[in-house]
């Protein structure tokens, strides 16, 4: 009891350390209240009871003439039944959770290491909030240029820029977008977009891949352009050169106001798990005139940047400290909210995906233990039952491989067995499991395939044990035995 009361506490710690990694706050409190713990403690005597009952009330209707003379053999026989049938629904449920747990992992791994269309690597994101006028294009600019200045001079920063937010924050900005000299969808379309700073793209380490960026050119009252995504010209440009097509933010009326000058490769903002949606880069500060309120209210909540971008040289040290000394320095009312490195932030987004895979891969390996030592005990127990047989063989010259060979094979038989029960359950439980997939099917054969080895190997370790002790039985003693 006290150990499994250690080994919850640890576990718990573990699941609610993963659930709220990198938080500053974890809202619960882990200690065991004396209601959970005479919860638990009932739950397993009533468990313990419920699954002695069935042999306690076997052993009652033996017959004590039987099982002291020949009869106790059939006695034996059928107790061993019901042992035999523990370790193959052991080996059955094993599998289920092996196999779910290998589907999640695989398809962690397939989502963190998916192109993201930014490099992690030396880069710094700050979630910020500027104390600047947002109705003053003129101070505005100024404010982003001596900001941008200022965090150029960072020792070790390669590159910086600002957006109004960055990459796999949980922010997303969408509305109706109209593109000059197409007709009219039925339907409302719309697409995701950003105000960035110059340098943008280079600083995450995106590519630009027709056209150009976004630099110290587009000001104010510059010509107004935009960069759209690979996924944007894929919605609306499928055939054609989107490069000179003009689009805006708004109605038809508003469908000229940018030029599109750049395409970029697709960065994913949201939804790591979904097709990169449609993404339009407008400069910071390039402000269109709208009639209506809402849209101007919008327009001008979007010319506050909340996110900084940093590039950093490797092997950089206390740039955070650096970083909001340089904003302070700019302006001492500005709020740093965090400061973390792209990767930490990225992580964020797959820490369900990760406490999943690890809680089941958890539930996996402790059913592998399970099905193990079961498998172990009923194996012991049959070569216990079986010394004067294999004696008697291995008196009429039995070679000891194949007593270890036979004890293996039965238990490698409940094994297969077990398996065979086990695949319909783990394709069904799998199932449940493909909306939470990516890149990785429910039915992929090698998950299955794999976990299906793991059991086989593992029974094949835990027989091994009893397999030997059978092998060096002495003939002799065991014909004195019985």
């Amino acid at each position: 009891m006290s150990l499994g009361l250690v080994v919850a506490s640890l576990s718990t710690r573990s699941a609610v350390s993963l659930t709220f990694a990198g938080a500053e706050y974890i809202p619960l409190d882990l200690r065991p209240t004396a209601g959970v713990v005479a919860f638990a403690l009932g739950l397993a005597i009533a468990t313990g009871a419920l699954f002695s009952a069935a042999p306690a009330w076997a052993m009652a209707r033996t017959n004590p003439g039987d099982a002291l003379g020949g009869a106790g053999r059939n006695v034996e026989q059928r107790s061993f039944l019901p042992r035999r049938s523990l370790v193959i629904a052991q080996v059955a449920l094993s599998l289920v959770a092996l196999a779910s747990a290998g589907l999640l992992t695989e398809s962690l791994r397939r989502l963190e290491q998916q192109p993201l269309g930014f490099n992690t690597d030396g880069r710094i994101v700050a979630r910020i909030g500027p104390a600047a006028p947002a109705d003053d294009l003129n101070r505005l600019a100024v404010y982003y240029d001596r900001m941008l200045l200022r965090l150029r001079q960072i020792p070790g920063v390669l590159d910086a820029t600002y957006s109004r937010y960055s990459p796999m924050e949980g922010n997303n900005w969408r509305n109706g977008v109209s593109i000059a000299g197409r007709p009219p969808a039925p339907q409302p379309e719309s697409s995701s977009w950003n105000r960035i700073g110059p340098h943008y793209f280079e600083t995450l380490g995106t590519r630009v891949v027709r056209g150009r960026t976004i630099d110290e050119r587009d000001t104010t009252n510059a010509p107004f352009v935009a960069v759209v995504n690979e996924a944007f010209v894929r919605r609306f440009f499928p055939d054609s050169d989107p490069i000179g097509r003009r689009l805006g933010i708004g109605g038809p009326a508003h469908a000229g106001d940018f030029e599109i000058v750049g395409v970029s490769e697709d960065v994913k903002y949201i939804a790591a798990q979904r097709p990169t949606r449609p993404m339009i880069f407008f400069p910071a500060l390039q402000v269109v005139a709208y009639d209506d309120a809402t849209a101007r209210s919008t327009q001008l909540r979007s010319l506050l940047m909340r996110a900084v971008e940093l590039h950093v040289a490797p092997g950089q040290t206390n740039i955070e400290a650096m970083l909001r000394r340089a904003l302070a320095d700019v302006d001492p009312d500005l709020t740093v909210v965090r400061v973390v490195p792209m990767a930490t932030q990225v992580g964020l987004n797959f820490r369900l995906n990760r406490l999943m895979a690890r809680l089941t891969g958890a539930y996996g390996l402790l059913a592998l233990v399970v099905a193990a030592i079961g498998l172990y005990g009923v194996t012991a127990y049959a070569v216990a039952r079986r010394t004067r047989e294999i004696g008697v063989r291995m008196a009429l010259g039995a070679d000891r491989s194949r007593v270890v060979a036979d004890v293996l094979r039965g238990a490698l038989a409940q094994t297969a067995i077990g398996l065979i029960v086990g695949l319909p359950l783990a394709v069904l439980a799998a199932g449940t499991l493909a909306s939470l997939l990516f890149g990785v099917t429910s039915r992929d054969p090698l998950v299955f395939a794999q976990a299906a080895l793991v059991l086989v190997l593992s029974a094949a370790v835990a027989a091994l044990v009893p397999a030997r002790r059978a092998a060096s039985i002495d003939p002799a003693r065991a014909l004195r035995s019985d």
